[in-house]
């Protein structure tokens, strides 16, 4: 879930890339030439480049919303009027929409493998105990506890991403939960913790065919129903004329 600082040997410029993007070598977005990652990567939060590289007098990404290089500006000569106004001049406030919206490099062929691998088994597994269940063999008794431990799995093991990206992406995934799904197919790194995201989804879409009664989303959709008529009923009472003695 971090990044690789690499700077450009042939413009100096400074950049990130992500930690799992194939090849040795990268293309620098401003010359467009290649330039060898370093041996020793410092590796910092992708989400927290902004200030970092605001500090440093860099441009904080390699793109822009509309796809064009930022290009760094380069600061006054000392002493001057407009290195004095460039002091005293506040930070600019950060761009939410940059914080949240982070262009995520490809990553290596051997992480998909692996998120498409453990999309399978786990998925496979999720499957094949709900037919248990259906089927009332002695495996279907597993299934409930697996759904637990891998649905609580998913959960912190997203939001830890999401913090550790930045606290703005760990609120809205607890605040908005689809938000969730969102972050772990676009934003996130990991492989893997997408292909435990998918496998859990598709065992909650499988529930509905195999175990409609006692599945997740109907129980989801019962409590939902129960509190929508428990409200109505409050409003009712609230909206009600007073009784008179």
């Amino acid at each position: 879930m971090a990044d690789i600082k690499v700077v450009c040997k042939h413009c100096g410029n400074t950049f990130y890339v992500s930690e799992h993007s194939a090849g040795v070598t990268v293309t620098c977005p401003v010359c467009s030439r290649e330039t060898p990652k370093p041996p020793q990567a410092v590796r910092v939060s992708k989400l927290r480049l902004r200030e970092e590289t605001a500090a440093a007098g860099v441009a904080s990404e390699p793109t822009s919303r509309a796809g064009a290089p930022n290009v760094s500006v380069p600061p006054s000569p000392p002493g001057s009027i407009a290195a004095a106004a460039e002091a005293k001049r506040p930070p600019p406030p950060p761009d939410v929409y940059d914080r949240v919206h982070v262009m995520r490099q490809k990553p290596a062929r051997i992480h998909t493998i692996f998120g498409w691998l453990t999309f399978i088994f786990l998925g496979g597994v999720l499957l094949w105990l709900q037919w248990s269940v259906a089927s009332a063999t002695g495996y279907g008794r597993y299934y409930y506890p697996a759904r637990i431990f891998i649905g609580a799995l998913v959960i912190i093991w997203t939001l830890m991403s999401a913090f550790e990206d930045s606290s703005l992406q760990g609120i809205l995934c607890i605040v908005f939960p689809p938000y969730s799904a969102y972050y772990v197919f676009v934003q996130a790194d990991s492989a893997i913790l997408r292909g435990t995201y998918a496998a859990f989804l598709l065992s909650l879409g499988a529930e509905l065919y195999y175990l409609r009664d006692t599945s997740l989303l109907m129980q989801a959709q019962q409590v939902l129903l129960r509190f929508v008529g428990a409200t109505s009923d409050l409003i009712d009472r609230a909206s009600a004329p007073p009784v008179k003695p």
